[in-house]
């Protein structure tokens, strides 16, 4: 089972889930990124460097994810472009915990998580408490809002997790109050 969070830049309104749903209609007018992960567009500097801040603070508060290093010399061997090209269409950042079971993507207009942990529930809890603590960093440092898909919402990162939880790993805090 895999459980996914769509993270965005929403403006200050009242109803932030009216404001990622027009956001999205916006984003699906306008592709930002193609089907295969392509970037579109050129490369905004101010873009790239908040991308490798987040990057690095994920990293630096939990140091079991790892950043997924691109082979940019076979990508443009592959597709028959030069390696400055593959850098300008392929600038996503990709961040991964294989152990805790999540990854995450910075893209130039926000980003996505994903998790995936098969075990027991309290293991689950656990590998996605770290997670909910890279959506707060993204949140903080990033100036992101998260929106869960599952339960139809932009969330509030200081009140959702035992919902969210329910859904991403089968377990209910308020029935067992020992996870």
């Amino acid at each position: 089972m895999s459980y996914g969070f769509d993270l965005v830049r929403l403006p200050a309104v009242v109803d932030r889930n009216e404001a990622y749903k027009q956001q999205l209609e916006k984003e699906n007018t306008v592709s930002v990124r193609n089907p295969d992960g392509v970037d579109s567009g050129s490369i905004d500097p101010v873009a790239e460097q908040l991308k490798q801040r987040l990057a690095a603070a994920l990293t630096a508060r939990h140091p079991t994810i790892v950043p997924y290093r691109r082979d940019y010399v076979q990508i443009a061997k592959g597709r028959g472009i030069d390696e400055a090209e593959a850098r300008r269409l392929f600038r996503t950042v990709e961040l991964n915990d294989q152990e805790l079971g999540f990854q995450i993507l910075l893209f130039d207009n926000g980003a996505g998580a994903s998790f995936s942990f098969v075990g027991a529930p309290q293991e689950c809890t656990r590998a996605f408490r770290v997670l909910w603590e890279c959506l707060e960093v993204l949140e903080s440092e990033g100036g992101l809002s998260t929106y869960d898909a599952q339960v139809d919402k932009v969330l509030d990162l200081k009140t959702d997790f035992d919902l969210v939880l329910k859904y991403a790993c089968g377990v209910d805090r308020t029935e067992d109050p020992k996870t």
